[in-house]
């Protein structure tokens, strides 16, 4: 596998490094540390940022790239994120303001954001192997994508038992 994630000219790669590595933050229980549990929480935010645009129904920009890009599906992915909740993420990642500290946490939607999203992945990941648009067939068909995929998979069914995760399948 290549070093860096930049280095794949892989879309779908590109998608399920995302996947990966949100599910990974998600479960990492760190508390006993009180700096690397802000740093899995800083990450958690950018990834649930990320994942939220890439599971909407429309895009921001040209080059941006949505799940119905990927997949032959009538069903609708998309998660809804308050404009309180994208205010408090942003606020809190992507610059140094007088805000930060005196936020209020959106706990209760920050969490079902996140378990939205495990399921979103969750059915992405489903659909993609059944109805895949023919222009990305041949990326899924790599075998590192074909290893992070089942990476995901693994995540996926981690987190539906992991405490603090509960979500209905």
């Amino acid at each position: 596998m290549e070093e860096f994630l930049e280095d794949f000219d892989n879309p779908i790669m590109q998608v399920f490094a995302e996947f990966a590595t949100f599910l990974y933050v998600v479960q990492y229980d760190c508390k006993t540390n009180k700096m690397l549990h802000n740093i899995m929480l800083e990450s958690k935010k950018i990834h649930i940022r990320a994942l939220c645009e890439f599971f909407s129904n429309t895009k921001k920009y040209k080059d941006d790239l949505i799940y119905k890009d990927f997949i032959i599906s009538d069903e609708d992915l998309s998660i809804f994120v308050s404009d309180e909740l994208r205010k408090f993420i942003n606020k809190s990642l992507a610059h140094i303001s007088k805000k930060r500290g005196k936020q209020e946490v959106p706990k209760n939607e920050f969490i079902q954001v996140q378990n939205n999203l495990i399921k979103a992945i969750d059915m992405f990941m489903y659909d993609i192997d059944r109805n895949i648009k023919t222009e990305y067939k041949q990326y899924l068909d790599d075998s590192q994508v074909q290893e992070v995929r089942n990476t995901i998979i693994n995540r996926i069914s981690i987190s539906s038992t992991q405490k603090g995760v509960k979500r209905d399948l």
